[in-house]
């Protein structure tokens, strides 16, 4: 069996360390990364959907604004 010389561990081990802490950092990245284009598209739909709702409850209520405008008008002038 060779024997390394104590140098050659010395760095070794710090080396290998290091690949394998970049290794690591590496793959969570990635994930995350992964995760985050996945679900932007759901977080689009949502605020698409939140923004329709807006908007359609917004029209609701110029509606029933402009249906009750007249409504009150008559019961204005009837009354005097």
């Amino acid at each position: 069996m060779k024997e390394f010389p104590v140098s050659d561990i010395v760095i070794a081990i710090p080396a290998g360390s290091l690949l394998f802490f970049l290794l690591c950092v590496f793959i969570v990245a990635f994930t995350l990364l992964f995760v985050r284009k996945r679900q932007q598209p759901k977080i689009q739909k949502q605020q698409i959907k939140e923004q329709f709702s807006k908007n359609l409850l917004e029209a609701q209520l110029e509606i029933r604004e402009q249906m009750l405008k007249p409504i009150g008008y008559e019961l204005h002038d009837n009354l005097g």
